[in-house]
């Protein structure tokens, strides 16, 4: 099974989300348009909160540390990838660092090429410059803007605009592939300071849990049982601005990754089996994927200066498969009707452990 370790990606991309994943059993029948009614299934205790990390960001939160293992680059990490919108042209480009030496995973129609590469500069016909990358014999082109936006060079020659890929979908192009690092780990908190990585099921992850920590259920679409969401990192009204998931696989839990919201201002919220997501500039909703059983990013809209002038980025889907990406072609007054409907979503209200 593989699995990758959260990372700060570099400066030119904005970390879209945070989604370890592994396929989960108890799924719903295949593709369906995402449902209008669900419930939340998160439950509450009232009593005070450690609010000692609620300013911290995604990038801040503190990851479980590999300076215990022999090799600290052992393992698959996640650096940033492109992924095409346009009719009839489906390529997407996902980097990684493999065991500390670099790789890639291209996925161009029916056609998938990876493992370790070489790159070179090059520039298109209107100069702009980018990077030329050469995986089993085959070169694609990519360019990373500031703004989530970039451009993917195919085989041919021809340039393409792109967005960022969300890293759920680089895990499901590694599963796809069998491109992985062995041995390769994920953590949760829970497994970080226990010690302990496999759990008989849900009541034995919530023994490990400490005071001030909590968990709740919540039923994702997509998915018939519960997936558990534990947090170390409760506010005082006993919400959370980010989670690590599970869902049972094989009768014993599995993690799926973290989620995360930004501060108080920014909780995690679930409605109509959706979980929300993001921030004042990011709107991220998740939902299980159809074909592969795992955490799935439903939409992630962005807004970005582009030369001083605000641009809105990103994508949307009614399906929880990868056939009916929505380029989103909103501007403000759209943007904010999505974090509108996220302010209306409950905010999940934990259990604490006292």
């Amino acid at each position: 099974m593989n699995t990758l370790k959260k990372n700060t990606l570099t400066a030119v991309l904005t970390a879209l989300m945070i989604t370890l994943l592994t396929a989960c059993g108890g799924s719903t029948p295949e593709t369906a348009s995402a449902p209008k009614d669900n419930e939340t299934a998160a439950s509450a205790q009232e009593s005070e909160k450690d609010t000692s990390d609620d300013t911290l960001t995604k990038e801040e939160k503190e990851y479980p540390d590999e300076s215990d293992d022999d090799d600290p680059d052992r393992g698959a990490w996640f650096l940033g990838g492109l992924v095409t919108h346009e009719d009839g042209v489906n390529i997407r480009v996902a980097l990684y660092r493999v065991d500390g030496e670099p790789g890639v995973i291209v996925n161009d129609g029916d056609e998938w090429y990876y493992g370790a590469y070489e790159t070179e500069d090059a520039k298109t016909d209107d100069g702009l410059e980018y990077s030329l990358l050469t995986v089993n014999d085959v070169k694609y082109g990519y360019h990373f803007n500031a703004d989530n936006s970039g451009i993917i060079v195919d085989k041919n020659g021809n340039v393409h605009k792109a967005t960022a890929l969300d890293e759920g979908t680089a895990m499901e192009m590694m599963d796809s592939t069998g491109y992985d690092a062995e041995g390769s780990e994920s953590y949760s908190f829970v497994e970080d300071q226990s010690g302990i990585t496999s759990f008989k099921d849900y009541d034995d992850i919530i023994s490990h849990l400490k005071s001030g920590q909590g968990y709740a259920y919540i039923k994702l679409y997509g998915l018939d049982d519960d997936i558990l969401a534990v947090t170390d990192s409760l506010f005082d009204d006993d919400s959370s601005d980010v989670a690590d998931l599970y869902c049972m696989s094989k009768g014993s839990p599995e993690y799926m990754g973290v989620v995360s919201g930004y501060g108080h201002e920014y909780p995690l919220r679930f409605a109509d089996g959706i979980l929300y997501a993001g921030n004042a500039h990011d709107y991220e909703t998740y939902f299980i994927s159809s074909e592969y059983k795992s955490l799935m990013m439903k939409d992630s809209v962005s807004d970005a200066n582009d030369d001083g002038k605000v641009v809105y980025i990103g994508f949307t889907r009614d399906t929880n498969d990868f056939d009916h990406d929505k380029d989103f072609t909103g501007g403000e007054k759209e943007f904010n009707d999505l974090l509108k409907t996220r302010e209306k979503a409950p905010m999940i209200v934990f259990t604490k452990i006292p």
